[in-house]
């Protein structure tokens, strides 16, 4: 993992001291990816389809909007088959989005929307080409291409959390990722940029003032 993840932990922790005292929630999350690359090197495939996992804490501002912070395992790239021969180009990144997300109000009913957007930075794991067909091979991006070891970009989508329990809600999201920087590490820079659409269910479970039974809980209409 790059020397920088240890330093990009700290500084979201660091974030999160100053809304310690106050109503939180913390939650796990996982789906299905599928990406494609912006540009020269994708030409019209159909794109890479894989699994995302991530972890979030949200922190109520108001009554509707709260700030999200996540962390994501994400895998993206492209993919394509040509004379029987299945080719991928896959980037894992840890990912760090940070949201604000907006509550849609729904009175009389447990359901809750939501819209969300933020700015996300991405930090680079493995990189591989796989070729899956009569020749099989793997190879390390850094053998053919030089990918750079940030990505930066946008996130935006919706979803709806539904209670389960007095102490357990559910979760079904989708989001957009919207690469802004290049993929290369070359200079000058390729045009290819990441593009992803991720589908997630998961489970949020209130910490902080909620478990005390305060009011947050108390009035859930308030938060429909």
């Amino acid at each position: 993992m790059p020397s920088r993840l240890p330093m990009l932990v700290a500084v979201a922790l660091a974030l999160a001291i100053p809304f310690a005292g106050r109503a939180q929630s913390v939650g796990v999350k996982g789906g299905w990816s599928h990406s494609t690359v912006a540009g020269p090197i994708d030409a019209g495939a159909p794109g890479l389809n894989s699994f995302a996992t991530g972890a979030f804490l949200e922190v109520p501002v108001s009554r509707i909007l709260s700030l999200q912070a996540e962390v994501l395992r994400v895998r993206k790239g492209t993919g394509d088959s040509l004379n029987g021969v299945q080719s991928t180009f896959a980037v894992t990144y840890t990912e760090f989005p940070l949201l604000a997300k907006v509550r849609v109000p729904l009175r009389s009913s447990p359901i809750k929307p939501n819209v969300f957007a933020g700015p996300y930075l991405a930090v680079k794991g493995s990189c591989k080409v796989e070729n899956a067909g009569a020749l099989n091979s793997s190879l390390s991006c850094g053998d053919l291409v030089d990918v750079s070891n940030t990505d930066v970009g946008l996130t935006f989508g919706g979803g709806v959390g539904l209670p389960l329990t007095s102490r357990l809600d559910g979760l079904v999201e989708a989001r957009y990722d919207l690469g802004l920087k290049s993929l290369s590490a070359t200079t000058p820079p390729s045009d290819n940029k990441n593009r992803s659409f991720i589908l997630f269910a998961g489970l949020s479970i209130p910490i902080g003032s909620h478990g005390k039974g305060t009011t947050t809980r108390a009035l859930p209409s308030s938060l429909q």
